[in-house]
């Protein structure tokens, strides 16, 4: 270590720079104005594959694999005088190509020239490739999750199209025998036997056409989106006195099948969350478009709630994340507003390409 003469602060010595520079695991290129590495270390060496003697007096800009994007981190640290963990693709000496990020800075003469450029470059390949895997994966994943959930929606609508034809059928089939034989029935214990099974088959019937509805509501398919929405919150206002309002832009597509009951899925769950923790008297349903996006707004005028708090896990918050996973699995995005006493407003979104041509 030396000392300095004036402040009396010690200053590390050339040799321990000159060891720091060796010892590197990260490569280190010093270079001319022109481009030509005048300084590298042995890491340098090793992820270029270049021998020491090799790699000096080489173009730095020739280890870029792509011109382009040469000229681009060119042009940012003219701008800047510095770049930091820079992603760029770099070329060993066999031509193959290394994801790296550089760390680089101008060196400039006391007068302000400048004089060339010296930069760290880390070899990230690994990860990269580990985060381009992981990618991959989550895509596989989303088309897998989305294609269960057209499985799940057409085994749905098979299951209610099979206790409306079938079930429905049988029912009513019943109802048509039995009620002969109450008519002609003198027996007042066999006719008062016979009105509790007849009120338990009217009873079976609701309930059949009420769970065929909520599987799969035929409306849905034979009219669209919009309808469907209209026919659940018509549900809603009877059963729990919140009036449902819905509104559609003109120019709206139907959108595809699949994709049609995934929304009306989402919209059915955030109008079951409105009753269940809204306190709210009116909710709002808008379909609209937003530039490529198809879009459907929830909103209505209940209690709000602090969304940074939102505990996605419990009540309306796992109701929220459940309607957040589904349409994210089908390359779509979900918003929430809200603020306390004034209401919450939710938006889906998924992209225009899945509108459909036909009517709804």
């Amino acid at each position: 270590m030396t000392e300095s003469a004036t402040s009396g602060h010690a200053y590390p010595s050339e040799q321990w720079h000159r060891s720091l520079f060796e010892e590197s695991r990260d490569a280190i290129l010093v270079s001319e104005r022109e481009g030509a590495i005048v300084e590298a270390n042995q890491a340098a060496s090793d992820l270029f594959g270049y021998s020491r003697a090799e790699i000096i007096g080489i173009d730095v800009r020739s280890l870029c694999a792509h011109p382009a994007d040469r000229a681009r981190f060119k042009e940012e640290i003219e701008r800047q005088g510095f770049v930091r963990d820079y992603e760029l693709k770099l070329r060993t000496k066999v031509g193959g190509e290394l994801d790296c990020l550089l760390t680089t800075s101008v060196r400039k003469d006391v007068d302000g020239t400048v004089l060339g450029y010296q930069g760290i470059v880390r070899n990230v390949s690994d990860r990269k490739s580990l985060e381009n895997k992981l990618l991959s994966y989550q895509q596989e994943l989303r088309s897998l999750a989305a294609q269960m959930g057209q499985t799940e929606e057409r085994e749905r609508r098979r299951i209610a199209e099979g206790l409306h034809d079938q079930v429905g059928q049988t029912l009513a089939l019943a109802y048509l025998k039995l009620e002969p034989l109450r008519a002609s029935s003198s027996d007042g214990d066999r006719v008062e036997l016979m009105d509790q099974v007849l009120a338990a088959l009217d009873q079976m019937d609701v309930d059949v056409r009420s769970l065929t509805f909520d599987l799969s509501p035929p409306v849905l398919y034979a009219l669209g989106i919009r309808q469907a929405i209209e026919w659940f919150g018509e549900q809603l206002t009877r059963q729990h006195g919140l009036k449902v309002f819905v509104e559609e832009d003109e120019g709206v597509n139907p959108v595809q099948e699949d994709m049609r009951a995934l929304l009306f899925r989402c919209v059915r769950e955030l109008l079951l969350n409105v009753v269940k923790h809204a306190r709210a008297g009116t909710a709002t349903v808008r379909l609209y478009l937003d530039g490529l996006n198809l879009c459907i707004g929830v909103e209505d005028d209940g209690c709000g709630f602090d969304v940074a708090a939102l505990d996605t896990h419990r009540g309306a918050g796992f109701g929220l994340f459940s309607v957040q996973e589904r349409l994210r699995f089908a390359g779509g995005e979900f918003y929430v507003k809200s603020r306390m006493a004034e209401g919450t407003c939710c938006t889906l979104s998924v992209p225009n390409e899945t509108a459909g041509s036909q009517g709804g």
